[in-house]
Order: structure tokens, then sequence, then C-alpha cells
């Protein structure tokens, strides 16, 4: 681009010539002007005052930070203290976790370590999503058998049933020994 200025004293981009051999038209660029990718980036008046906060002469930083505490909100300040208190909590817990677990290891006479008690219970509760799981499967078998026997229904009184209808109604006996094999794990789970 080769920018030049016109006899009334106005820039002026040349026009140039395109790849296809045709010319662009000269542009006028008015007095003033600065292109979109020169414009200065938009800065909010709250974060600007923030960037040019002045400080206190005589205020230390924890003054500062102090004063902006007690300037929070009410909500403000019981979430905090919620946080505070779960972040107490959480840590005590795995302290305490921690604690137990190593407490009931012991090292017998051969040199190996026991399995902590809540290994057991962390195996209860594989078993127990597994059940879940099974349980889970098994009530989609069931509305599945329970959709083809409405289906069946309407095949009975006469209606005209669709492909996919009847496609539905041959999976059914696989279904049935689906929903068999389900309830047969959740009863020995």
């Amino acid at each position: 681009m080769s920018e030049a200025f016109n006899e009334d004293g106005e820039r002026v981009i040349r026009g140039t010539r395109r790849p296809d051999g045709t010319y662009r038209k000269d542009v006028k660029v008015r007095a003033g002007y600065i292109p979109q990718d020169e414009q200065p980036v938009y800065v909010p008046r709250g974060a600007q005052a923030l960037m040019g906060a002045p400080k206190v002469p005589g205020m230390s930083e924890n003054d500062l930070e102090g004063a902006r505490a007690s300037a929070k909100s009410k909500a403000a300040k019981k979430n905090a203290a919620r946080k505070a208190k779960k972040a107490v909590e959480v840590n005590s817990a795995s302290i305490e976790s921690v604690t137990n677990g190593l407490a009931s290891t012991r090292l017998s006479d051969t040199g190996t370590s026991s399995l902590p008690a809540s290994a057991g219970a962390e195996a209860s509760q594989a078993t127990e999503s597994a059940t879940a799981t099974a349980e889970k499967l098994l009530r989609a078998v069931q509305k599945k058998l329970r959709q083809c026997e409405a289906l069946q229904e309407r095949e009975a009184k006469g209606e005209a049933l669709t492909g996919p209808e009847r496609d539905k109604l041959a999976r059914v006996p696989g279904w049935r020994e689906e929903a068999s094999e389900l309830e047969a794990t959740i009863a020995s789970g």
C-alpha cells in the first residue's frame, strides 16, 4: 500500500493491480482516521480505577488488604468463612483417614504388610455400584419389554406396524434372556 496526498491535502491510498489484472480504486482516508487494528483496547472504568488506584501515604499493604476485606458484603464474608471451614474439615478428614489407615496396617513376621480395614469397605462399595448398574440396566430392558407388549396389543387389534416396530418385536426373546441374567446378577450381588 502506498499512501500519498492529493491536491486537497487528503491522504489517499493508491489503487493497486489485482492478480487477475484489474485495478483497485484509490481510497481516500479522512483526517483523524485511526485504523481498527491501531485503536487502543477498551478498558472499563472499574479496571482503570483498580490499575491506577492511588496508594494511601503511610498505609502498609497489610492495612490496605484489611480495608478491602472489611469492604466485603455480608454474603461474601459468609461464603469466605464457609470455604475456610470446609477446607479445614477436608484437611482434618484426610489426615484422620491416613492416620487410621496407618494404624490398621501391621507388619507380620514375614515382613509383608496386611491390607488396611478400609480395603474390605472399598470392595463392598464396588459390589454395590455393580449391583446399582445392573439394576439400572434391568429397568431399561424392562421398559423395552413393556413397549413391545404395547406393540403386540396394537398388532392384535389389527393395526399395521412399521418396519422398526416389527424389528423391535423380533428382539423380544433376547431382551427377556438379558433381563433374567440381570435379575440373577442382582440376586447374587
